[in-house]
C-alpha cells in the first residue's frame, strides 16, 4: 500500500505542475480552461483516493506515519500522516474550485497556469516534513501569485507591496529551517524565532498584516485564494514548531499566541467598516487565519484540535464565500459596501450561499465551522478565560461583517442605472444566476461543510491524531479533551521534542 500511497501524491502534484508549465509556456491556448480544469480534477481525485488508502492502513484516526525518499540530516524527502492526509485533499479542493468558478476575466492563460504551478508546489509542501524542502517549496507557492500580481499595470502596486513582505519572510523562514537542520539543539529557539517570522508574514499576523487585504482588494480572487486557503503557514507550524515546542523559547510562543489573538480581533474589527467587499474579505480571512494560529499555538489539547479542524472548516467556507463573491463580481462589475445593492431579486441562489459560507466561517450551527469553533473556544476558555473571550469577541465580530456585506449586497432595490450585464452560457442563452459549473462547485463545498457538521466524530479523531503525533501526548487524552470541552481541555498537552530520524 505504502508504494500505492506515494503514487497518487506523486500524480496529485505532477498533474497540475505540468499543466501549469504548458500553460505558461503558451502550449496549450487552445484550451485553457478544459487543460487546467482537467488537471486540477485529476489532482483532486489522486488526494481523495491517497486519503482512501491512508485509512486502510489503520483503524480512521490510527494510521501510523508513512516515509518514502532518501534520508537527509535525519529527515525524510516524503512524508504522510493523520495531518498530511486531509491537508492534501483540501488543496486540490481548492485549486479545482477556483480554477472551475474564475470568470473569464481571470482566466487567461497565464493566470491559470501560475495558479496551478502554485498549488502543485502547496500540495508538494504538504507531502513532506523535511526543514530544506519545506523552505524551497514555500517559495514556490507564493512565487506564482507574486508574479501573477506583477503581470498586470491595475496590479503592481499590491506586487510592490507583496513582494516587500514575501521576500524578507521567505528569507527568516528559510534561515531558520537552515539553522534547525546543522545547528546543534542549544540554537532551537534563534531557528524557531526565524521560523515563526516566516510564518507571521505568511499568515499576516500583526504587525506584518498590512500586504493580506491589500492583495485580496486589487488581485485577482482566484489565484489569491488559491494562495492563503490552504494554510500554508499552518502546515509549517505543525511540522516545525509544535514538534520542537519543548526546545522553544516560551517567550516566543506566548508572544505569537497574542499577536494570533490581536490579529483575530484586529482583523475582525476592521472588517466592520470597509467599503469594499473584496478587502472586507480579506479581513475576514486574516481573522479566521489568525484563530487557526491561536489554536495551534495554544496549550489546551482541545484548542489544539479546534485549531486544526478550524483549518479544514475555514478553507471550505472562505473559499465558497470568495468564490460566490467572484461570480457576483462577473455579473455587476465593481461592488460596494456603502449601500444597497439589491442583487437577490436576481441572484437568490448565490446570495442564499453566500450567507450560509459566510456563517459558516463563523460557526454556523449544523457545519463543520461550528464543530470547529466550539473546540477551539471551549479549550480555549477551559485554559485562560481572556482568550476565550477574545476569540469569542472575534468571532462575534466576524459574523456581524458577514451580516452587513450580505444585507449591503443583495438587500434593498437595485439602484437606477445598475449595469445589467448577464453571463452567457450554453446556446446564446444568459442568466444572472449561477451557471451548473458554479452550482456544481458550490455544492460540493457546503456538502462537505454539512456533512462535517453533521458526523464530525471521524474527523475529530482525525485531527486529534494529527495533534498527538505533532506533539507526542498520547491520542486517547487529546480526544477526550475534545469531546468533553472545557474541564478536560484546560490539562496542558505535553509536548515532547520529535526525534530527527524517521
Amino acid at each position: 500500500m505504502t508504494p500505492l500511497l506515494f503514487a497518487l501524491d506523486g500524480l496529485a502534484v505532477l498533474a497540475p505542475a505540468v499543466a501549469g508549465a504548458l500553460l505558461v509556456a503558451g502550449r496549450a491556448a487552445q484550451a485553457t480552461r478544459p487543460l487546467a480544469i482537467g488537471a486540477a480534477s485529476v489532482s483532486l481525485a489522486a488526494t481523495v483516493a491517497l486519503l482512501g488508502v491512508w485509512w486502510t492502513l489503520g483503524p480512521p484516526g490510527g494510521a501510523l506515519p508513512v516515509t518514502a525518499g532518501p534520508v537527509w540530516l535525519g529527515y525524510a524527502t516524503l512524508r504522510i500522516d493523520e495531518l498530511s492526509a486531509l491537508v492534501l485533499p483540501l488543496g486540490a479542493l481548492v485549486l479545482w474550485a477556483v480554477l472551475a468558478v474564475a470568470p473569464r476575466s481571470c482566466a487567461g492563460p497565464a493566470t491559470l497556469g501560475r495558479t496551478l504551478l502554485g498549488g502543485a508546489a502547496a500540495l508538494a509542501l504538504f507531502s513532506t516534513d523535511h526543514p530544506a524542502l519545506l523552505a524551497v517549496l514555500w517559495v514556490a507557492a507564493v512565487l506564482p501569485a507574486g508574479l501573477d500580481l506583477a503581470g498586470r499595470p491595475e496590479t503592481r502596486p499590491a506586487a510592490r507591496v507583496f513582494r516587500a513582505y514575501m521576500v524578507p519572510g521567505a528569507l527568516a523562514f528559510a534561515a531558520g529551517a537552515v539553522v534547525l537542520l546543522v545547528a546543534p539543539p542549544t540554537a532551537a529557539p534563534v531557528a524557531l524565532g526565524l521560523v515563526l517570522v516566516g510564518v507571521m508574514v505568511r499568515k499576516g499576523v500583526v504587525p506584518l498584516h498590512s500586504w493580506f487585504p491589500d492583495v485580496f482588494a486589487r488581485g485577482s480572487l482566484g489565484p489569491v485564494l488559491a494562495l492563503t486557503m490552504p494554510h500554508a503557514g499552518a502546515y509549517a507550524v505543525m511540522r516545525l514548531v509544535v514538534p520542537n515546542v519543548a526546545a522553544a523559547d516560551p517567550l516566543e510562543l506566548r508572544l505569537l499566541a497574542l499577536l494570533a489573538l490581536v490579529t483575530a480581533v484586529w482583523g475582525a474589527a476592521l472588517g466592520l467598516v470597509q467599503q469594499d467587499p473584496r478587502r472586507a474579505l480579506g479581513h475576514l480571512t486574516l481573522s479566521q487565519s489568525a484563530l487557526v494560529l491561536a489554536g495551534l499555538t495554544g496549550t489546551a489539547p482541545a484548542a489544539l484540535a479546534g485549531g486544526l479542524t478550524m483549518w479544514l472548516s475555514s478553507g471550505l467556507a472562505l473559499t465558497g464565500l470568495g468564490l460566490t463573491l467572484c461570480a457576483l463580481e462577473a455579473r455587476t462589475g465593481p461592488l460596494g459596501l456603502t449601500t444597497f445593492s439589491g442583487h437577490y431579486r436576481e441572484t437568490p441562489l448565490l446570495a442564499g450561499l453566500f450567507l450560509i459560507f459566510g456563517l459558516a466561517s463563523v460557526g454556523l450551527p449544523g457545519t463543520l465551522g461550528f464543530v470547529s469553533t466550539d473546540l477551539l473556544v471551549s479549550g480555549a476558555l477551559g485554559a485562560d478565560l481572556r482568550v476565550g473571550i477574545l476569540l469569542l469577541l472575534a468571532t462575534t465580530l466576524n459574523g456581524v461583517s458577514v451580516l452587513r456585506a450580505f444585507f449591503l449586497l443583495f438587500g434593498g432595490p437595485p439602484p437606477a442605472g445598475e449595469d445589467r450585464r448577464r453571463v452567457t452560457i450554453a446556446r446564446g442563452t444568459t442568466r444572472r444566476d449561477l451557471v451548473p459549473r458554479e452550482r456544481l462547485v458550490l455544492s460540493v463545498l457546503l456538502l462537505l461543510l454539512v456533512l462535517g457538521g453533521l458526523f464530525p466524530g471521524a474527523v475529530v479523531r482525525s485531527r486529534a491524531t494529527a495533534a498527538a503525533t505533532a506533539t507526542g501526548a498520547p491520542t486517547a487524552a487529546i480526544a477526550a479533551a475534545a469531546a468533553v470541552g472545557p474541564a478536560a481541555a484546560s490539562a496542558p498537552a505535553t509536548a515532547a521534542p520529535r526525534p530527527r530520524s524517521r
